[in-house]
This record gives C-alpha cells, structure tokens and sequence, in this order.
C-alpha cells in the first residue's frame, strides 16, 4: 500500500518527504519547520517594514527631485541649441531681446557667474543684423489676458499695430453681448473677486487648463 501510494503520488509530481517513524523524531522535525517557518516570516516583515520606510522617504522627495531633473532637462535642451567654437572652446549662442532689457540681462549673467564662482565670465555682444526681429508685446497681470486671446488668432508682424489695446476696452463689450445674462455675469464676478483674493496662491499653478479658466475669469 505504501509503495503504490508513492509511485501514484510520484507520478503526478507531487513533493514527497520522508518521515521518521519514531513519533518523537517527528515533533522534533516539525519543531525544526516550524522554527524555520517562523524566521522566514520575520525577515519576510523586516524586510517589508524597511522597504515601507525606504519608499516613503522617497516619496517625500520624490516630487523635489522631480522639480530638478525638470530644470536640468530644460537647461540641457537649451544648451544644445548653443553653437560649439573649437577654436575658443567655448558655447556660442544668438538671441533676441528687448534693447531696454539688456542691462538687465548683462547684470544677471554677473551675478549668476559671482554666485557660481566662475573664472571665465559670459561675454554678450550687440549684433546689427539686417533680419526682421520677432514681435514682442511687452504684457502686465491686466493687460496679459487680453493679449492672449489675440495671440490665439495671431500675433502681429514686427512694428505693427498690435490689436491688444483697443481690445481690453472692445472685448469686455462684445462678451457682455454674448453672455447678457444678470445671473451668469454675476457668477463670474463671484469666481474673479474670489481668483483676485487668492491671487498669489492661483499663480503657482502651472497646470494649462487652470491657467487658461484663470485668464477668461480675469477678461470676464
């Protein structure tokens, strides 16, 4: 009986252990399992309570560091914009700005090579070019709104008339057209007063669709 049971079991690839006849070997042996099963399951619980605590100190930086390699991602997309001169071994860049910004940027560059410690300081050179610049729209908190909406149709060529100003007075006009009703447009005088008060908070959200309900709450 016991060795067709074996071959039976054997042949269905069951795990076959061998046990001690002697009933006082056998709780011996089991004592010895259930030792081993014990200590498994302590380093089982050790081993998870430190991944737990691992992972959650991860988590706490995780969005910081995030932050960084976004900034360092940035830094690297615009380096390689930057033309190599072998000769100088040095990274060559040109750039348009506003001509009343200049002092700005050149007292910037000090300070960041002061910051950085830096023997070799960034050297900006005004260059006269013949090419058409890109349009620039100089835009403050009030004035920004509507100067987005013009941009979703188009911007204007370099030295034209730029539609943004007639607009901040046409704008709200034609929108009380459209949306005339007493309760709807007070609504949205409910939702502005409240954006204006959380004003510094709301502009720390870089998300596009917040930003994009921020700018037609502020042109309402």
């Amino acid at each position: 009986m016991e060795n067709s049971s074996w071959k039976i079991s054997e042949s269905l690839g069951a795990d076959l252990y061998s046990v001690d006849e002697n009933s006082d070997l056998r709780r011996d042996q089991i004592h010895v399992v259930n030792t081993r099963l014990s200590d498994l399951g302590s380093v089982l619980r050790n081993t998870k309570q430190t991944l737990d605590a691992e992972l959650t100190q991860i988590a706490k930086s995780l969005a910081a560091w995030m932050v960084i390699i976004k900034k360092e991602k940035a830094v690297y997309q615009t380096l390689n914009l930057f033309s190599y001169d072998h000769a100088r071994k040095t990274l060559i860049a040109e750039a348009w700005c506003p001509s009343n910004s200049l002092p700005l940027i050149k007292s910037t560059l000090h300070d960041v090579n002061n910051r950085a410690g830096l023997s070799v300081p960034s050297i900006i050179n005004e260059i006269r070019t013949n090419k058409t610049p890109p349009t620039y729209q100089k835009t403050n908190k009030f004035t920004e709104g509507f100067q987005t909406i013009i941009n979703a149709y188009g911007t204007a060529k370099y030295q034209e008339v730029n539609p943004g100003l007639p607009t901040i007075v046409t704008f709200p006009f034609l929108f009380a057209v459209m949306f005339g009703d007493f309760g709807h447009g007070l609504s949205w005088f409910v939702q502005l007063r409240a954006m204006i008060y959380w004003e510094k908070s709301l502009k720390k959200v870089r998300d596009e669709l917040f930003s994009m309900a921020f700018t037609v709450d502020i042109l309402c």
